[in-house]
């Protein structure tokens, strides 16, 4: 809706000539409380009024010399229910109980109606609203969302639900309700990690309300989007059951990158049994699968004279290069599976003591080949069995000489995670101090299994300023390395909140953590050179 409003007066009628400058206070006036008066006649016809001395009988003109009147605005309106909203009064992170008001973590709440206004497809996007977070590109072996909080790395601190979400995939908040950030040290709720915070994802949850929403989206870049939520209620099924599905389908190019394309698959179906009843059991499932052609942008040029030491790193010009693909365009891929199937049941004893108990399986599926472009020495890129070297660009070389070798970061792994949370929430009194003491323990077992591949020379060469995505794939490469790891955790954690007054409280807790790894990794040597003698390693570690 729009609306426009329109003053003016005769300046040379009004003001020039012989008029006093009495005349001209007059005219001024007449035109400022022609645009007061327009403006309330335009807002009386909304349900927020603004109403005075003007919107009534016109009253006697101003005096010349008496300060003028301005007129009474009065403004009425309910407050806007913060459901749906930005406002979140309340942690989603069980081991917190009290309001957000009253708890003594810096927590950050990015919710669904926020995500929903800024359109955001990845789980980056609403993150950059957080102050404190920064995000790195996921390079190397490392492909998903890698962020820091406060400066630390938090690659292995993101949650679902309250449970560890670990593997290497790039997330989609299509099933998503909010996103909370905890800053700062949090191992007495989560133990190990957690140096600089947490992210909690917060999943979307049936309810007793009947509704279908959707989106479409369609935009530049041949990006493609649509959503869906549909959430109904099953009475036949028992009291308080309820059914809510979530679906996602997404494809979209880079903008000014050739080539680059993203395609992911979600669904997300959930169902509760019990809900508004003392008895609640909740089943959740999340299945988002991507397949993408990954991009790992321009190559850089170390520019120094034959002979010297150092040199300035400069990227590619960006006039010549910028959407230059320097890949496989059917070589190059990454592809993940992620399936994480949930059940929680809880139960409240009464108004004091409440169980709940998590289970949880996720399995985790990567595999990648993906051209990361170089700039090596003829001999460096061309060797048999070599490496590649850096080549030092003389100044002056022109761009058109240059070839760029296609470096392959290859492997695949598999990573699983299967975890069980007991607590128990007890609310109690010892005197006038009252108690909200949060108790558990936690059992978990984690897999990894990543087998990684090392190119080799000759490398695939192409033209830095005319690459040629439609080679045949031709990278050399072999198996360089086979890892086992498995990891068991075994925690026992209490936390006490006590409210001394209305307003003083104090939260203190206790955890302990038990972690033991077994690691094994088989290297193979170079198959040309023999660099890297294959050979075995073995260890097991354990701490408290």
């Amino acid at each position: 809706m729009a609306a426009t409003w329109n003053f003016g007066f005769d300046s040379d009628a009004l003001l020039g000539g012989s008029h006093t400058g009495l005349f001209r206070r007059q005219a001024l006036r007449a035109a400022l409380l022609g645009s007061v008066a327009s403006f309330a006649a335009f807002a009386g016809s909304f349900p927020v009024l603004a109403q005075g001395v003007y919107g009534g009988a016109p009253g006697p003109p101003p005096s010349d010399s008496a300060p003028m009147p301005l007129p009474a605005i009065s403004v009425e309106g309910a407050e806007k229910s913060t459901e749906g909203g930005y406002k979140v009064d309340q942690s989603s992170l069980g081991k917190l109980t009290e309001p957000l008001l009253n708890t003594p973590f810096t927590v950050e709440t990015v919710t669904r109606q926020l995500m929903d206004d800024q359109g955001v497809t990845t789980l980056r996007d609403p993150l950059r609203d957080v102050p404190g977070i920064s995000l790195a590109a996921g390079e190397a072996a490392s492909q998903g969302d890698s962020l820091t909080i406060r400066g630390f790395t938090a690659r292995n601190d993101i949650f679902l639900d309250g449970l560890r979400d670990f593997g290497s995939y790039y997330r989609d908040p299509f099933y998503l309700q909010d996103i909370q950030v905890l800053k700062g040290p949090a191992s007495i709720l989560f133990g190990r990690g957690s140096t600089g915070g947490i992210v909690e994802q917060d999943s979307k949850l049936p309810t007793l309300s009947p509704f279908a929403n959707g989106t479409l989206v369609y935009g530049s870049d041949l990006t493609a989007r649509a959503t869906a939520d549909v959430n109904q209620p099953l009475p036949e099924w028992g009291e308080g059951a309820a059914l809510r599905l979530n679906l996602m389908v997404n494809r979209n190019n880079i903008s000014d990158r050739d080539v680059t394309q993203y395609n992911r698959f979600g669904i997300a179906p959930s169902l509760v049994l019990g809900l508004g009843t003392p008895t609640r059991l909740t089943l959740t499932y999340l299945h988002l699968s991507e397949y993408d052609q990954p991009d790992y942008g321009l190559p850089w040029l170390y520019i120094g004279r034959p002979g010297t030491v150092t040199a300035i790193a400069n990227p590619a010009p960006l006039s010549q290069t910028q959407s230059n693909y320097y890949g496989f365009e059917n070589g190059n891929y990454l592809r993940t599976n992620v399936d994480v199937p949930t059940v929680k049941f809880e139960h409240d004893f009464s108004n004091a003591l409440t169980l709940t108990n998590q289970l949880r399986y996720a399995n985790y599926g990567r595999a990648f080949f993906i051209s990361e472009p170089q700039i090596y020495t003829q001999a460096g890129a061309l060797t048999p069995g070599s490496t590649g070297a850096f080549m030092l660009i003389p100044p002056g070389t022109p761009l058109s000489s240059l070839l760029v070798s296609r470096n392959q970061l290859a492997g695949n792994s598999t990573e699983t995670y299967l975890v069980d949370d007991l607590d128990v929430t007890t609310r109690f009194s010892t005197g006038f101090i009252g108690h909200t003491l949060r108790s558990g323990i936690e059992v978990s077992r984690e897999t990894s299994n990543p087998l990684r591949y090392t190119t080799i020379g000759p490398y695939s060469q192409t033209p830095l300023l005319t690459p040629s995505p439609s080679d045949t794939f031709n990278a050399n490469t072999y198996l360089s390395t086979i890892t086992k790891t498995t990891a068991y955790t075994q925690a026992i954690y209490a936390l006490d909140t006590l409210q001394l007054d209305p307003q003083w409280q104090i939260m203190g807790g206790l955890r302990f953590d038990r972690f033991a790894a077994d690691f094994e990794q088989l290297a193979f040597a170079n198959p040309i050179t023999g660099v890297g003698a294959g050979g075995s390693v073995s260890t097991t570690s354990t701490t408290s």
